[in-house]
């Protein structure tokens, strides 16, 4: 497969071509000599980023998933591409008319600031809409999500500085979260947000350009754009800079637990057939990589309804959703009834990387109302206090250290 075009706007099919393991090559050159992007498979030819998005999930994924399974479904999938095209157009606009105003015919201020002004309504609604959703259409993420997360990335990192940024903490989180699907990040950076806030007026003024010279704005845009003198010169010391830094190491790069490995397996158990997930873990499980945790919720007695206690779940694990650790953890947490008591009880296993809790999952809103423990399996009970979590067991009472959790009604899977 060969994916062209100007590669922010063929970047959404990059990413769900990558998403679902697709080997592709990619050129910054069209049939047409245009910038829209263009997927070549075989004989076919697919011109335009969400119809590229629709063959593809159609022909290589799970359509069912990808491009919705009821007539609603589809719908609002077909409104978050149309919504993520509309986002990706105002985005460049702004953008561009600001930093090469070469390639634009006028500046005109008023029409760059109601672009700005639309480009905030639309990132306001989003992040209203990911308050109690996890992806924009379904419960899986379908080509919507792809269809807007690079544009929304590229509005934060070119208009909006970390302070300005966190009156969208929604959006922000289903960013990550997108981008924490195996095989995106292969092709988009991580979300990050302005060094400062984009001008009001152009910045580069209207010049020949010295032959020959091209500069690529960083590996989040991607963009090559024709420089005057002094924005070459300029991108180029970034670059030295840059090249000149060192690094931050990565605690989890050495990890060999091929945690999308096991998510996937877990998640195509045949639980009708009662299948186990014990052999293939503690096959792959090194404790010296991994250590598995218990989770409480510290104050059950409030929690009445089912149904509340299960949506405290859901939005806990949507602010986790995204997080650095997402790629490397794994985790069922369950809604709990005794019998004998008047409130439900929240209860659940983590499989986190190394060795203790991942900051950004003790540090995240909600965190704080559960205590962690660490479990050891060279115990009995503990090895039976997993095994009853992450077989969500319904049958007969969870109990751990005495405390009688009661029996799995309903719960969630971070994976």
């Amino acid at each position: 497969m060969l994916i062209t075009g100007h590669s922010p706007l063929a970047l959404p099919v990059m990413a769900l071509a990558s998403s679902l393991g697709l080997k592709y090559e990619t050129s910054e050159t069209t049939p047409c000599g245009c910038t829209l992007p263009h997927v070549h498979d075989g004989d076919v030819r697919i011109a335009h980023s969400p119809a590229a998005l629709r063959y593809i999930a159609r022909k290589h994924g799970k359509g069912d998933i990808l491009l919705g399974k009821t007539p609603e479904d589809e719908a609002l999938i077909e409104q978050g591409v149309s919504l993520g095209v509309h986002l990706q157009n105002l985005v460049r606009g702004v953008v561009m008319t600001i930093l090469m105003p070469q390639s634009v015919a006028a500046y005109n201020k008023s029409a760059n600031m109601r672009g700005r002004e639309m480009i905030e309504k639309l990132l306001t609604v989003l992040d209203k809409r990911f308050l109690e959703k996890t992806f924009y259409a379904t419960e899986r993420y379908t080509i919507a999500d792809f269809a807007l997360v690079v544009p929304v990335a590229a509005a934060l990192a070119r208009l909006y500085p970390k302070d300005k940024a966190e009156a969208f903490p929604n959006l922000i989180r289903w960013a990550r979260t997108v981008h924490a699907i195996p095989g995106v990040s292969d092709v988009m950076n991580e979300i990050s947000f302005a060094a400062s806030p984009l001008p009001i007026e152009p910045v580069v003024q209207p010049g020949p350009r010295p032959e020959g010279s091209q500069c690529i704005i960083g590996k989040c845009c991607a963009m090559k754009q024709t420089c005057s003198d002094s924005s070459q010169k300029c991108c180029e010391k970034k670059q030295t800079e840059s090249a000149g830094a060192a690094k931050p190491v990565d605690p989890y790069s050495k990890l060999t637990f091929d945690m999308y490995a096991w998510k996937k397996h877990y998640k195509n158990l045949d639980w009708d057939s009662k299948e186990k997930w014990e052999p293939y873990f503690f096959e792959h499980y090194d404790p010296k990589e991994y250590s598995l945790w218990k989770c409480e919720y510290i104050d059950p007695s409030g929690f009445k309804e089912d149904w509340k206690t299960k949506n405290l779940v859901t939005i806990w694990l949507q602010r986790l959703r995204g997080e650095k650790a997402d790629k490397y953890t794994f985790g069922n947490v369950l809604v709990t009834k005794d019998e004998n008591k008047d409130h439900f009880d929240i209860v659940g296993v983590f499989l986190f990387p190394l060795d203790t809790v991942p900051e950004c999952v003790s540090e995240c809103g909600g965190s704080s109302s559960f205590k962690f423990t660490r479990l050891a399996m060279d115990t009995e009970e503990d090895k039976k206090f997993l095994s009853d979590v992450w077989y969500w067991q319904e049958e007969s009472d969870i109990v751990h250290n005495g405390y009688v959790f009661g029996r799995c009604v309903d719960g969630e899977t971070w994976h």
